[in-house]
């Protein structure tokens, strides 16, 4: 059964190039996800050619439980963090920003809560690292603007990721 999910909170693509003056002639698809990651994060290659048989899932949008690739990135990115290993993290957070710019619905959502918000959780957290502190810092303007409504999200406020209230 193909569940699929709406997600009105996430920032059209309309509404992105408004806040970014950023005009793209192809969105980023599903699939494009990961060869993009790759190209910017080429350390994760080896980790990549051992699972990237797993997690596969014909029902969703990119063959793939794209959410749970996502852990595994954070995870490799966190992996990285420990080690002082950031040379990568600038075209990383390139990529992030232009999967939550660039993306269709699919890709601008799992940017923002798959990668963005899985920044906030307990994989990076239960390493002794603080999201605030060790990920931030990397993050591009409209990346910031999410992050940013995910801890208010967090904080209670429900409200945090309608689209009418963008900064």
């Amino acid at each position: 059964m193909l569940l699929t999910v709406q997600a009105p909170w996430i920032v059209s693509q309309g509404e992105a190039n408004a806040l970014t003056g950023v005009h793209h002639a192809r969105m980023i698809e599903p699939l494009d996800v990961m060869p993009l990651l790759l190209a910017a994060c080429p350390s994760f290659a080896e980790e990549w050619a051992t699972t990237e048989s797993e997690n596969l899932d014909e029902t969703s949008p990119s063959g793939r439980l794209g959410y749970v690739d996502a852990g595994d990135f954070i995870r490799h990115m966190v992996r990285l963090r420990l080690a002082d290993g950031t040379h990568e993290f600038p075209a990383i957070f390139d990529v992030l920003e232009r999967l939550v710019i660039e993306g269709n619905d699919y890709v601008r959502n799992l940017g923002v809560i798959g990668y963005l918000e899985g920044f906030q959780m307990m994989t990076v957290t239960g390493q002794g690292l603080d999201p605030e502190a060790d990920f931030r810092p990397w993050l591009r303007p409209v990346s910031e603007r999410w992050w940013e409504r995910i801890n208010r999200l967090w904080a209670g406020d429900d409200s945090a990721l309608q689209s009418d209230d963008l900064p």
